[in-house]
């Protein structure tokens, strides 16, 4: 667990150091303007426009696609027309609790005091931390089910050496916190079937992290599949003191997907009473087609959206691991024989990747009123759980030893090589 938890906070820190000042495509202005509000605010509105540290910085620094906006005037300049700025100047983070920008901006502020580097850079660095906790609840998920030492390492820094993980933990992103909360509620479900402990950290932890990313929902989604699999599995099994029963699991499930449903309405509530204007236009049209919906079906198995910043060669050296998930998450849900508790953890890992994707299109034409599409990343609750499907099929210890090797490749091109 050192070893992960060292190289992927000097991985993080090295890639802030190298992104520069310019925003990630992954709407990482915004953020940063979400940010800056919050020692005033608080929260950002639904109608809100971005705020004048934000105007500057994209005027002067940009994004991928270059600076955008009004004329760089320098730190002193006047940056006071937001229409003429992408999406019209408005804020698009207002779906977002302050419960992952809050915390952040407090770590944030205590690096910046500490080092004197900029807001943003020490916004981005907090992304370190966020990884190294996602990293230790993945350690102690894989233990949960038995993978080697070893062959935990190995998984481990694939993860680290990802594209998705790059931007995901070295700019400011609500990514960041996805891969702790998934691996977090993995754990405590893993735990929770086990002993018939653990019920009310299963729901505290499925409501916390669907308020740090609604999208998070997912990983509460896949424990609960589990848990009512493994309900009706037992409904006949005889007592045993350390499993709990199958009416306590589906109790247990129920109140941690109602919960989570119902904190993330309540903000929806706070959203909506304090609104000051609308959203800005962002081209979305059209409705959901059974076309696009089986094209959803494979969308998760992808971490991160094809962007033409990124150098083709992590791309390719990174493409590997994506056909180890996949075939780890069929292969688990294939090769598991009985109706056991991987049975169940292999059903409900293969129904979240290949379900859930085309749930949200549908979810957001009802909500939304026209399709949007839907972005590989929003499936990374889920990455813990595909992390442990490759690691219940390896066999020997030449596969692990593969797995290890392959994965300390990934992570030494994190470290010294430019990915975005």
């Amino acid at each position: 667990m050192a070893l992960l938890v060292i190289v992927g906070f000097s991985a993080t820190l090295t890639n802030v150091d190298k992104n520069g000042p310019t925003f990630s495509p992954y709407d990482e202005w915004v953020y940063y303007d979400y940010i800056t509000k919050v020692p005033t605010e608080g929260f950002v509105r639904q109608g809100e426009t971005i705020g004048e540290a934000g105007l500057e910085a994209m005027a002067c620094n940009g994004d991928t696609f270059g600076p955008r906006g009004e004329p760089c005037t320098g730190p002193t300049g006047t940056y006071d027309t937001p229409s003429v700025y992408p999406q019209q100047g408005l804020t698009t983070a207002d779906l977002y609790t302050p419960a992952y920008f809050a915390p952040t901006w407090a770590v944030a502020k205590v690096i910046q005091f500490v080092t004197g580097v900029s807001l943003l850079t020490a916004a981005r660095a907090v992304g370190s931390l966020w990884l190294v906790a996602g990293l230790i609840m993945l350690y102690l998920l894989c233990r949960e089910f038995k993978l080697s030492k070893r062959l935990t390492l190995g998984l481990g820094l694939g993860v680290i050496g990802l594209v998705s993980t790059h931007y995901a933990f070295s700019y400011i992103s609500t990514d960041a916190p996805s891969l702790v909360a998934g691996a977090t509620v993995a754990f405590l479900g893993a735990r929770f079937v086990k002993s018939g402990r653990f019920g009310g950290w299963l729901v505290a932890a499925s409501v916390i992290g669907t308020l740090l990313k609604v999208t998070n929902i997912f990983a509460v989604g896949l424990v609960v599949i589990m848990l009512v699999i493994y309900a009706i599995v037992r409904r006949r099994a005889p007592v045993n003191d350390s499993i709990p029963r199958s009416r306590t699991m589906i109790k247990w499930a129920l109140i941690a997907a109602v919960s989570s449903a119902v904190a993330q309405g309540i903000w929806l509530l706070i959203r909506r009473a304090t609104r000051v204007g609308d959203g800005p236009d962002q081209g979305l049209s059209g409705n959901v087609t059974p076309h696009g919906l089986a094209a959803n079906v494979f969308v998760f198995f992808f971490p991160r959206d094809g962007i033409s910043g990124v150098s083709p060669i992590p791309t390719l050296l990174t493409a590997p691991f994506i056909v180890l998930v996949m075939v780890g998450i069929f292969g688990w849900f294939i090769s598991t024989r009985g109706w056991t508790l991987n049975r169940a953890w292999a059903i409900a890992t293969a129904v979240a990747f290949t379900v859930f994707a085309p749930l949200l299109a549908l979810s957001m034409q009802v909500v939304l009123g026209t399709g949007a599409p839907v972005s590989p990343r929003y499936g990374q609750p889920l990455a813990p759980m595909s992390v442990v499907a490759v690691g219940m099929l390896v066999r020997n210890n030449l596969s692990e030893w593969l797995i290890l090797a392959y994965g300390a490749g990934l992570s030494v091109l994190a470290l010294f090589c430019q990915i975005g």
